[in-house]
């Protein structure tokens, strides 16, 4: 923070539209789409091109730190130079009047969280989203950009499905600067090594956030180790089971070597056509739901979309997904 800010400065809320569309000429800013802890989100235009964007204003309080700025550039200038169709690609970020911010082609759909509407996703579609998923952190590995914040809550679908990874490096920058207040670590989807303080993150942090995550996808359930197998409470197999308990691995040398090995399984699984009608007994599938709400550690959602305020939640943007009809008793 230089001498000139002052309190009153650092007190404008970037979810301010008025305040905020000013300071970027070149963007017609149409509305806010989120805000949270971390900032704001919102639709805009990009001028002269006329493409649509998402505008990110971090929020003052967490800029004005030279440790996280710093870290923020670094992570974003790495992250500009990806080019994947299962990653949102950034465009531009930069500061401006005290004020660090990031635009991103704007993805017309919802988080993956949302996307499932709290149930669980046939395991053929798991697969799909899952390979989609993995080959978008497969790309960012190649090029040493690691993601550190895998979660339903950080992964795009759009109107076909597919799946689009968003904000890496975000919640890592924060890991650097110490701020772990302002990006909570989620225990569902968070390596333990990372609260342990052994990693701010790596490719096998990201390895096992990808086996948590095929975990939710399957049940509808938060991952946690003491949970039920998923082929338990749904009509995946074992080999499901096996996938999802070496990528999330407590001792990390004993999951997956890195992205491409989990994603050779997940093909593996696919090209594999035998069929599983077993479907769980419903008495044992709502008591891991009710289990689910009463863990130690509780879910804890990204501040940007979750905990706090949505303004656009265009559900009925995106086609559906391929639930199971019913549980069977």
């Amino acid at each position: 923070m230089t001498p000139q800010t002052t309190t009153k400065e650092l007190n404008y809320a970037v979810s301010d539209l008025n305040f905020v569309a000013p300071h970027f000429p070149k963007y017609d800013i149409s509305h806010l789409l989120a805000e949270g802890s971390m900032g704001a989100s919102y639709m805009a235009v990009q001028n002269p091109l006329e493409r649509n964007v998402c505008l990110k204003v971090i929020a003052r309080r967490i800029g004005r730190d030279q440790t996280f700025a710093d870290v923020f550039t670094e992570h974003a200038r790495a992250s500009a130079r990806l080019n994947h169709p299962n990653l949102v690609q950034l465009f531009d970020f930069g500061e401006t009047e005290k004020m660090l911010y990031m635009v991103s082609e704007y993805v017309s759909g919802v988080t993956l969280d949302a996307a499932t509407g709290g149930q669980p996703v046939l395991p053929k579609q798991v697969l799909d989203l899952m390979i989609d998923i993995g080959n978008g952190i497969a790309h960012a590995h190649k090029h040493d950009i690691v993601h550190g914040d895998l979660q339903p809550s950080t992964i795009m679908v759009n109107s076909e499905i597919e799946a689009k990874i968003s904000d890496f490096g975000l919640a890592m920058s924060l890991r650097i600067q110490g701020n772990v207040k302002t990006a909570p670590l989620n225990p569902n989807f968070c390596a333990p090594e990372i609260f342990l303080g052994q990693t701010h993150g790596d490719r096998l942090t990201d390895v096992y956030s990808l086996g948590a995550i095929m975990y939710f996808l399957l049940t509808a359930i938060p991952y946690e180790a003491d949970m039920p197998l998923a082929s338990e409470l749904t009509s995946c197999d074992e080999r499901f089971d096996a996938t999802i308990a070496k990528a999330t691995h407590p001792d990390r040398l004993q999951r997956f070597e890195d992205v491409n090995e989990f994603l050779a399984a997940l093909e593996a699984l696919k090209n594999d056509k035998k069929e599983v009608k077993r479907m769980p007994a419903a008495a044992a599938y709502v008591a891991a739901l009710e289990a689910s709400k009463n863990q130690t550690v509780r879910v804890v959602k990204r501040p940007e979309y979750s905990n706090e305020k949505i303004v656009e939640d265009p559900i009925d943007s995106v086609a559906k997904l391929y639930f199971p009809k019913a549980v069977a008793s």
